[in-house]
C-alpha cells in the first residue's frame, strides 16, 4: 500500500460516520493495510538474500562480484520499500488512532462550545461523589439557564445564537474557579461542578459563584454588528457527605427543580434547592382536571371588590377577581391560577371572566346603579400579545350591550420589562375604542417608571408591598408620596392596594392618595351581595345587609370614612393547598 492510499484511507475513515461506531470493521481494514507492507515485503525480502547467499556460495570466485551486485540492488531496494511501507503504515495507525481519539472528543464534547456535554458532567459527578466519601467535603451543582434565549435565534437566526452561545461559554468559563468542571447539558442550559467545599460554608459559596456568573451574564454581548443583552436563572443543589448519598442523576433532578422555580417565578436570585421543594406540574394532575371541568361548567364566579374614595368612601370601580365553587366551598386563585397558567388555558379564563363581568355590569346599569361604574379584569400578558384580542374583547362588551368605558384592562408592571412597546400596541386599539388601561402591582420590585410615558394608561395600582410598612418606614413614606406626585403629574388616577389597618388609611390621606382598595376598606363578595354598596354608591354602615337580610360574608362597616372597622368573616374563603398540605383559611 502506497503512502497515497493511505492517507485516502485515513480521510475516508476520518470522514465516516460509521468509523467510531463498527471497531471490528476497524481492525479489519487496519489488518488489511498493515499486512503488504508487513509480511510480504519481509518474505520478498528474505528471498533475495537467501538466493543471495546460495549464488555466492555456489559460484566460481571471478562471478561472485557481478553476482553480488546484482542481487545486492534488488535487496536494497526491497529493503528501501520496506523502511518507507513501515514509516506509512506508522502513520496510518497514528492517524487511525488520532480519529478515533477525535471521535472520542467529539462524542464527548459540544460542538460548538467544546464543553463537556452531559454523560461526561454525570460522569465527574460520579466522582466528585465519590471522593466526597473519603474527604467528608461538600460539592456544589449549579444549573444555568438563559432567558428568552429562543427569542434570539427566532428574531436574529440561529447564527447569531450560536455566537451568542459561545461567547456565554467562555464568559462562564473565565469565572469558574480552576477545579471547577463547566459542561453544556443542551440548548442554553450550562452546568457547573465545585468540589472540596467546606460543609459549612458550601451553599454561601455557591450562591456567591452563582450571583458572580449571573452579573458576568448581565453585561451586553457584541455579536457581529448587534449588542445582545442577556439574563441567566440558576438553580442550585449542595450536597455534603452526612446522610444518604444522592446518585448523579437525583443530584442534577435537585439542581434542576431548583432553576425551574426560579424561572417560573421569574426570580432574579439564584434558588437552592430544599427539601420539600418539587416542580409543580407533579401536583398539577391532581387539581387540573377539576378546575378545567369547574370551567366548563361555569363553576369559576366572580367577586367583586370595590375600589373607593379614600374620602367619603364613594365606589368608584369594582375588580373582578376569580372564585372556585368546589363542592360549595370557595377556593381562592392562588390555588388554581397557576395550575391554568401552566396548563395554557388561562386565557380562557380570562375571556369567561371579561364576557361574565361585562354581562354582570351591564345588568347592574339597567337595574339603575351608577352609570358611570367600571369593572376591572386583571389580563395576563401572554393574552395581550395576541392580535385577536382586542376584537375578542370588544365582541364580548358589544354582546352583553355595554359600552367599552365600563371595562378597565389591568396589566402587571413586570410585562412592561418584557416589550413595552408589544404592550403599547396591544393596548392603544383599547384604550381608543374607550377601555380604560390600568398598570396593577406598580413597585413590586420593578423599575419601571421610566416607561409610563410610553403607555397609554389611566391609572396605576401600587403594589401592597408599597403599603404594608408605610406608617412605620419614613423612607417608603417618602417614596410614595413621590409617586403620588408622579401620577398626578402624569394625569394618572393613583390606587392604593392592600389597605388593610386604619394607620396605613391615615398616612394615605395625609399624602394625598384619592383612591384605595382593600379588606379594610371592602372584601370581596358576589354580585348579589355586593349590589345594595352599588346601588348607595358608597360603602357604609347602611350597605352592609343583603337584600334578604343576613349578614353578607366578609362585609365592612364602614362608620367613618376615615376609620372603617372590620367584621371578622363568618365563612371564608378556603386556599387550597397544590402541594399536599392541609387547607388553610383567611
Amino acid at each position: 500500500m502506497t503512502a497515497d492510499s493511505g492517507r485516502a484511507m485515513a480521510d475516508h475513515m476520518a470522514a465516516s460516520p460509521d468509523a467510531t461506531a463498527r471497531p471490528s470493521m476497524r481492525r479489519r481494514d487496519l489488518r488489511r493495510n498493515r499486512e503488504p507492507g508487513g509480511r510480504g515485503d519481509v518474505l520478498v525480502t528474505a528471498v533475495l538474500v537467501a538466493a543471495a547467499a546460495g549464488v555466492l556460495v555456489l559460484s566460481p570466485s571471478r562471478d561472485r562480484v557481478w553476482i553480488t551486485a546484482g542481487l545486492a540492488l534488488p535487496a536494497l531496494v526491497a529493503c528501501v520499500m520496506l523502511l518507507r511501507t513501515r514509516r506509512d503504515n506508522d502513520a496510518l495507525r497514528a492517524t487511525v488512532a488520532a480519529t478515533r481519539d477525535q471521535a472520542d472528543h467529539q462524542d464527548r464534547h459540544d460542538g460548538l462550545t467544546g464543553l463537556a456535554r452531559r454523560p461526561v458532567f454525570t460522569e465527574r459527578v460520579r466522582e466528585a461523589l465519590d471522593r466526597q466519601d473519603r474527604s467528608g467535603s461538600a460539592i456544589a451543582i449549579l444549573l444555568c439557564d438563559l432567558d428568552a434565549f429562543t427569542t434570539v435565534n427566532e428574531a436574529l437566526g440561529h447564527p447569531v445564537g450560536d455566537r451568542l452561545l459561545t461567547q456565554v461559554a467562555r464568559r462562564l468559563e473565565s469565572s469558574l474557579p480552576p477545579d471547577s468542571t463547566l459542561a453544556r447539558l443542551g440548548g442554553d442550559e450550562f452546568a457547573v461542578l465545585i468540589e472540596r467545599l467546606r460543609p459549612d460554608q458550601a451553599c454561601l459559596v455557591a450562591t456567591g459563584l452563582a450571583d458572580t456568573l449571573k452579573g458576568v451574564i448581565g453585561e451586553p454581548f457584541a455579536v457581529g454588528e448587534r449588542e445582545v443583552s442577556m439574563s441567566i436563572a440558576i438553580g442550585v443543589a449542595v450536597v455534603d457527605a452526612e446522610g444518604t448519598r444522592p446518585g448523579p442523576s437525583e443530584v442534577l433532578s435537585r439542581a434542576d427543580t431548583a432553576l425551574y422555580t426560579a424561572k417560573r417565578a421569574h426570580l432574579r436570585r439564584p434558588v437552592v434547592f430544599s427539601e420539600g421543594l418539587s416542580l409543580p406540574e407533579e401536583h398539577d394532575w391532581l387539581v387540573r382536571p377539576a378546575v378545567e371541568q369547574a370551567l366548563r361548567e361555569g363553576r369559576i364566579l366572580a367577586h367583586y371588590q370595590p375600589i373607593v374614595e379614600l374620602t367619603g368612601g364613594r365606589v368608584h370601580a369594582v375588580e373582578a377577581l376569580a372564585r372556585w365553587d368546589r363542592a360549595h366551598d370557595l377556593v381562592g386563585p392562588e390555588a388554581f391560577l397557576p395550575v391554568l397558567t401552566r396548563a395554557g388555558i388561562l386565557p380562557d379564563l380570562t375571556e369567561y371572566m371579561i364576557r361574565h363581568t361585562a354581562t354582570q355590569l351591564a345588568r347592574w346599569h339597567r337595574a339603575g346603579v351608577d352609570g358611570g361604574l367600571r369593572v376591572s379584569v386583571n389580563i395576563p400578558p401572554p393574552l395581550l400579545g395576541d392580535p385577536r384580542f382586542g376584537d375578542r374583547v370588544l365582541a364580548a362588551l358589544d354582546a352583553a350591550e355595554l359600552p367599552p368605558s365600563g371595562l378597565v384592562v389591568e396589566i402587571t408592571e413586570e410585562w412592561l420589562l418584557d416589550d413595552v412597546d408589544a404592550a403599547a400596541r396591544a393596548v392603544a386599539r383599547l384604550r381608543r375604542r374607550g377601555v380604560q388601561i390600568w398598570l396593577d402591582d406598580f413597585g413590586a420590585g420593578y423599575s419601571s417608571v421610566g416607561l409610563l410615558h410610553r403607555l397609554p394608561l389611566d391609572a396605576m395600582k401600587f403594589d401592597k408591598c408599597l403599603i404594608e410598612s408605610l406608617p412605620t418606614d419614613p423612607w417608603l413614606r417618602r417614596l410614595v408620596g413621590g409617586l403620588i406626585s408622579l401620577g398626578e403629574d402624569l394625569g394618572l388616577d393613583v390606587i392604593a392596594e392592600g389597605i388593610s389597618r386604619p394607620e396605613q388609611l391615615d398616612v394615605l390621606h395625609e399624602l394625598g392618595c384619592r383612591l384605595g382598595q382593600g379588606y379594610l376598606l371592602a372584601s370581596p363578595a358576589p354580585a348579589g351581595l355586593i349590589r345594595p354598596r352599588l346601588e348607595r354608591g358608597r360603602v357604609g354602615e347602611e350597605a352592609c345587609l343583603a337584600p334578604d337580610g343576613p349578614m353578607p360574608d366578609n362585609v365592612v362597616r364602614l362608620t367613618d370614612a376615615r376609620r372603617p372597622t372590620v367584621v371578622p368573616p363568618r365563612h371564608a374563603v378556603t386556599r387550597l393547598p397544590v402541594h399536599g398540605s392541609r387547607p388553610i383559611t383567611q
